[in-house]
């Protein structure tokens, strides 16, 4: 038997090499048709649904009895790609098997092939000749003419024609035909009709991966294979559970997006501030108003793991009794910025997120968490960058004899908390992440405490003018910076009292939670 991989790379740059909303639309359309089972049966003559074991975010594996067939469903499969979509990138690879109950080295030798095969020179496509005329947004062979916004036309290649047929009276489309809530929804088209005038015009995109996955499917193919021991099953655990993950991230995305955005006194449609653009497996990433973000963040994360645990409380791998959980980055940006630099971002917070999370794993169970940053500069190149340049202040001073204005402001707050006689390298104003539950000996702060905080900097009477001026002075003149510290804790001490913890203490860095509050407190409508 042979194991067949299919992975489109590059996803989330093909589908946001634009900024209009109905050409990201079309894009992500297309992506889902081209792993669906509609496309798969097409191709395949004799289909077995029960020997696919995924077809979802770009990605395809099935299991087929003999190489003939393997390739020429891969021969299929590449000629109608790129027969219809030439510019997306794609992988395939065989992996041959000893049997049906597969195990995780034969993934893992699937994946690396697959890994290898981007190594390999892409013939180039849609190639033009020097007088042929051009699209001028891609500067790709011009196709055809089509209306923009304002009503007036443009060339457009192939590809941008495709994504914008595809995306242009498209409602209920393949994706959006996933979020079920119960009452009739308007998804919007429009960039114009997510963002709001009153707050700025600010968007988010977020991104969302499930925890432990591959490690948890490994694990779960080795478990199937000692039970079964060489025997075969009618559907394997690995089948069951790819759909069981599929259905869980569906339920908790429509749940999610009911209670988020859904006024439940209207009867007739309604438009709702927020697009899907990929939801696959345990992947989603979407566009939503920026105020709605972190709710509906915070929402979907907690039903994810709460759905999940209902599903896989009685199973018998361990590793996912107590269910399965996800991180999530959240990118804040002008409605016009550029959306394939805040998809990078949210994909980049989101991999952080991850990285703090499973400092504080038990067995293979990740607690769930969220990152979120607010792009202020005209374009973003890398998130390590961003928060060394921005969000980071250099102090190197002790606690308890402080020899900077720096250290003096630190220390009154440290010494309070009984730090003292500790060196500070810098101050940080990258709080996060911040975890959807409560963890013990687990110095960050929740979702639920960060809007605590935020309601209370939402009061008439909360100094944030101040804070937002104080953040701002330590980076040029850190003597009147102490001295604002001083005046602030001065005047008003019980909003202070009522903020701790507002910072936290890690290998020397202090990082304080007002420069996220304030973002959030930016964003409101």
């Amino acid at each position: 038997m042979y194991l067949y991989g299919f992975q489109v790379t590059a996803i989330q740059s093909y589908i946001f090499a634009t900024n209009k909303l109905r050409e990201i639309i079309g894009a992500s359309e297309v992506i889902e048709s081209i792993c669906s089972t509609h496309l798969i049966k097409k191709l395949l003559p004799g289909f077995d649904n029960d020997k696919l074991l995924f077809n979802a975010a770009g990605s395809i594996r099935y299991l087929f009895n003999t190489e003939a067939a393997a390739q020429a469903f891969a021969k299929g499969i590449a000629d109608h790609i790129e027969t219809a979509y030439p510019t997306i990138s794609y992988q395939q690879a065989l992996q041959e098997v000893s049997s049906p109950n597969l195990s995780s080295k034969e993934f893992e030798a699937l994946i690396r092939k697959l890994k290898a095969a981007r190594n390999l020179i892409a013939p180039i496509q849609n190639s033009s000749l020097l007088i042929e005329k051009k699209a001028p947004r891609t500067g790709r062979v011009a196709y055809k003419q089509v209306y923009r916004s304002d009503h007036e036309k443009e060339w457009v290649d192939y590809s941008t024609y495709e994504k914008d047929k595809l995306g242009q009276e498209i409602n209920q489309s393949t994706i959006t035909a996933k979020i079920k809530t119960g009452f009739s929804l308007k998804f919007p088209t429009l960039m114009d009709e997510i963002a709001n005038d009153a707050a700025g015009n600010w968007v988010a995109v977020i991104h969302a991966d499930g925890n432990n996955l591959g490690r948890i499917v490994q694990k779960l193919a080795d478990w199937e294979n000692a039970q079964l021991k060489g025997n075969s099953v009618e559907k394997s655990k690995l089948k069951i559970f790819s759909e069981e993950i599929e259905r869980i991230t569906q339920a908790a995305l429509s749940e999610a997006v009911r209670d988020t955005f859904v006024d439940e006194e209207v009867s007739t449609e309604q438009l709702i501030p927020f697009r899907p653009v990929i939801v696959g497996g345990d992947d989603i990433t979407a566009i939503c108003r920026a105020d709605k973000a972190l709710l509906f963040t915070k929402t979907f994360l907690a039903l994810f793991h709460e759905k999940s645990k209902g599903v896989f409380k009685e199973w018998e791998l361990p590793e996912i009794r107590k269910g399965l959980t996800a991180c999530a980055g959240i990118a804040y940006v002008k409605h016009k910025f550029p959306l394939h630099y805040a998809v990078n971002l949210a994909g980049d917070l989101c991999k952080k997120a991850k990285e703090v999370s499973k400092q504080f794993k038990e067995e293979e169970f990740v607690p769930a968490s969220l990152y979120f940053h607010k792009i202020r500069d005209t374009a973003y190149t890398d998130f390590e960058d961003v928060f060394e340049r921005e969000l980071k202040i250099e102090i190197n001073d002790t606690v308890e004899e402080p020899t900077t204005s720096l250290g003096v402001q630190l220390s009154k707050v440290l010494k309070e908390q009984g730090i003292e006689g500790q060196t500070v390298s810098s101050i940080n104003y990258n709080y996060g992440p911040y975890f959807i539950d409560l963890i013990q000996e687990n110095p960050y702060c929740t979702v639920v405490d960060l809007l605590q905080k935020l309601k209370r900097l939402n009061h008439p009477k909360a100094p944030d003018g101040p804070l937002r001026e104080w953040l701002s002075t330590n980076f040029y003149d850190t003597e009147r910076a102490a001295y604002q510290f001083s005046t602030l804790l001065k005047n008003h001490e019980v909003f202070f009292t009522n903020m701790i913890p507002f910072h936290r203490k890690e290998n020397e860095k202090v990082y304080y939670i007002f420069h996220d509050l304030l973002t959030l407190y930016s964003l409101k409508s």
